[in-house]
């Protein structure tokens, strides 16, 4: 890496690892940054930062909608599971409810 060539943009970093999946933030942002520093290198660091922060930008509304996709359907899941725990054990389910209904109260 050649001494004038900076790093990528702090505030699209961070924004990237917020919004990222966890396991896949390194990944994702060691990719970014090789080609960042190849494209600073050739066509040079405004264009490169540019490039960063457009791509991340993009990036952003699909990385949301995986997020709350993948939430919505571990929901639904989770309801069904219930719902047949309550369907086989009625009598359990009951005392259950009714007794978290009681401490809530």
């Amino acid at each position: 890496m050649e001494k004038n060539i900076k790093n990528p943009p702090k505030i699209a970093q961070s924004l990237l690892s917020v919004c990222a999946n966890r396991d896949e933030t390194s990944a994702i942002m060691g990719d970014l940054e090789e080609e960042y520093f190849f494209i600073a290198k050739s066509r040079g660091v405004w264009r490169a930062r540019l490039w960063y922060c457009t791509l991340i930008l993009i990036s952003v509304p699909s990385f949301l909608t995986h997020f709350i996709y993948w939430r919505f359907i571990m929901f639904s899941n989770y309801m069904k599971i219930a719902l047949r725990n309550i369907g086989r054990h009625p009598s359990y389910s009951v005392i259950n409810i009714a007794g978290l209904a009681i401490g809530l109260t």
